[in-house]
């Protein structure tokens, strides 16, 4: 039983590119949930190579954490 493919993760984003990568990369095994307080496009683009991903969600603004 791989518990792995039953956990998805959120990773909430405001101007981080390389923390955001090596964390995707050590945990290719676990779906994530991506939300992008920033709206960089760059980062969105970086971010949807990878397929672990399994949606983004990107704001216009910095809305913080609890909300």
């Amino acid at each position: 039983m791989n518990v792995s493919k039953d956990i998805t993760g959120i990773i909430i984003l405001y101007d981080t590119t390389i923390e955001i990568i090596d964390c995707l990369k050590r945990l290719e095994d676990i779906k994530f949930i991506i939300v992008d307080n920033g709206k960089n496009t760059l980062i969105l683009k970086k971010l949807k190579r990878y397929k672990n991903i399994e949606k983004i969600i990107s704001k216009n603004k910095n809305l913080g954490f609890g909300n």
